[in-house]
């Protein structure tokens, strides 16, 4: 079967789009992934809780703060208590904008996952000091669990396939070469098209033929070399017989 046009001509642009395709399936495997995932609303909505409370804290009278503190888990913090926070790519960035859009863009949050996890935020819009906000962390659930295995297993057959039709693609060009060269080696007259072959098996395919023509013509002339010789043969034999022949007869006449 001829290669289209559009087709790669080479191994080199075929293993490449190869890999692009398996890059570009496992992007689209993860935009799937992420958008039947709620955490991104989970997290949209926690942003807009914390914000919530913390309006309602700065919003309550002094007397009434520590009452909402108690009863939502805040802690104000005074001096150098707040610590650096850790960079979760890319939620720590999505979260800061969204307390920013919340409660304004001079907004600071720092956000530590380990030990103990917690959120601490400082809103100057709504009053000075930092306060600290309780993070509840889950563990993975078992459908995220089986979610993130089905897509390793979905990337790992699909580059296993993409593999099987590299090699296949590379195989098939070298059997064609050794049935032409076994073709050849009986006596038979083969040559191996050029057209739909990718580039670099192409130049050992035009060395065979010309390889092929150079051993069909040396057949050729060693046919009629031999043939020229057999004649040459033939014709001192053949006076011979024919004076052996007259020598005979004129012996009978006499």
């Amino acid at each position: 079967m001829k290669t289209p046009l559009w087709f790669p001509q080479s191994f080199f642009s075929r293993t490449l789009w190869l890999v692009l395709i398996v890059v570009l399936f496992s992007k689209a495997l993860t935009l799937v992934y992420l958008l039947m995932n709620e955490d991104v609303l989970v997290d949209r909505q926690y942003s807009h809780g914390v914000a919530l409370t913390l309006r309602a804290y700065w919003a309550a009278d002094e007397q009434d703060r520590s009452a909402i503190a108690e009863a939502a888990g805040l802690i104000r913090v005074v001096g150098g208590g707040v610590p650096e926070g850790e960079q979760h790519w890319p939620y720590s960035e999505i979260y800061q904008r969204q307390m920013q859009a919340e409660l304004g863009a001079d907004t600071e949050v720092r956000l530590r996952v380990h030990a103990p996890p917690a959120l601490w935020v400082r809103a100057p819009s709504l009053g000075d000091g930092w306060l600290k906000v309780p993070l509840y962390p889950h563990p993975l659930r078992g459908q995220k669990i089986w979610s993130v295995l089905g897509w390793f297993l979905a990337i790992g057959l699909l580059s296993t396939a993409s593999a099987w039709i590299f090699v296949r693609q590379l195989n098939q060009p070298l059997k064609r070469l050794v049935f032409a060269a076994r073709q050849l080696g009986q006596g038979r007259s083969v040559r191996l098209p050029i057209s739909d072959t990718p580039s670099e098996m192409a130049e050992v395919y035009r060395a065979f033929n010309q390889m092929a023509e150079d051993v069909e013509q040396a057949g050729q002339e060693r046919e009629l070399m031999l043939a020229g010789v057999s004649h040459d043969l033939r014709t001192p034999l053949t006076r011979l017989r024919l004076s052996l022949e007259l020598m005979t007869d004129e012996n009978e006449l006499t």
